[in-house]
């Protein structure tokens, strides 16, 4: 069933550039990439939360540091 969703400029040319490479039609590319995320999240009172195996290492204070910035930008 096809579905329309509004993406930002950034977003789709990424997308648009993921599908060329791949050779794939862009809406196949993000049923699968959606696909894979949504194995792996949850949502936990609004807020997205990925759950990793028990023996996954912990983030460290760099990665934290490096993510942060990404969200502020």
């Amino acid at each position: 069933m096809p579905k329309t969703i509004t993406l930002n400029d950034e977003l789709a040319a990424r997308l648009e550039a993921m599908a060329a490479e791949a050779r794939r039609p862009v809406d196949e590319v993000v049923e699968i990439l959606l696909a894979e995320v949504m194995e792996d999240v949850e949502f936990d009172r609004g807020l997205p939360v990925v759950r990793l195996p028990p023996d996954s290492p912990p983030l460290t204070e760099e990665q934290v540091n490096r993510l942060r910035e990404r969200s502020d930008s």
